[in-house]
């Protein structure tokens, strides 16, 4: 749960931290939406792969546990 929580405010912050950036940065209005959606499509796929990732290594820690058998105390 740490990690999960680490990864996603540095996400956050790396999203964030770009769009100021981009908006700072003196371009013309159209360029600037264009680099704001290349940025944006590119962390949305960062996100998405990570909870893939995580969805993925969560079931397969399931069906571990579902697969061996309860010691007894």
């Amino acid at each position: 749960m740490k990690t999960r929580n680490i990864v996603l405010g540095f996400l956050s912050g790396a999203a964030v931290g770009s769009i100021v950036a981009l908006l700072y940065a003196p371009q013309k209005g159209e360029h600037l939406r264009a680099e704001i959606n290349r940025k944006a499509a590119r962390v949305a796929d960062d996100v998405n792969e990570y909870l893939r990732h995580a969805a993925t290594r969560t079931s397969d820690a399931l069906r571990n546990l579902t697969r061996k058998p309860l010691k007894a105390a």
